[in-house]
């Protein structure tokens, strides 16, 4: 019976995360209505009261909406506030660079440091993700 929990259980994270990777993020300006896939989202960078949403394929949006705004959207489970400029997206998280200061390497080779603040938050939320993320890859 445990183990039909377990597959019940994984199924669902597995189904959760698909979900989670098949939503798009709008972005809404004067001239047109765009649509990013999640996954496709490496990070989201604040710029004054705009946002930068850096996606693969060297593609690059600009959001006339704050991080704060971009950040209540998006999924928990995937998106990570690193420190106050930077959200970024664990399924595009490479390593943790431990030296000096917390930085997260990004796919695409970017470095986002992580503030000292968000340090035990972050490495928490990381760890919880990534659990999820394993789930479902076994899957």
């Amino acid at each position: 019976m445990n183990d039909l929990h377990n597959v019940i259980q994984l199924e669902r994270y597995t189904y959760s995360l698909f979900d989670l990777l098949h939503r798009k993020l709008l972005l809404d300006d004067s001239a047109e209505m765009q649509f990013i896939p999640l996954i496709e989202i490496i990070f989201l960078k604040a710029n004054k009261n705009y946002t930068e949403v850096i996606c693969t394929n060297n593609k690059k949006y600009l959001s006339a909406n704050t991080l704060k705004s971009q950040e209540e959207k998006l999924p928990k489970l995937l998106f990570i506030r690193a420190n106050h400029g930077y959200l970024i997206n664990v399924f595009h998280l490479c390593s943790i660079k431990k030296k000096n200061e917390l930085s997260a390497c990004m796919s695409n080779g970017q470095l986002i440091p992580i503030s000292t603040r968000k340090k035990k938050q972050v490495l928490q939320q990381i760890s919880n993700s990534s659990i999820v993320l394993d789930r479902a890859l076994i899957g």
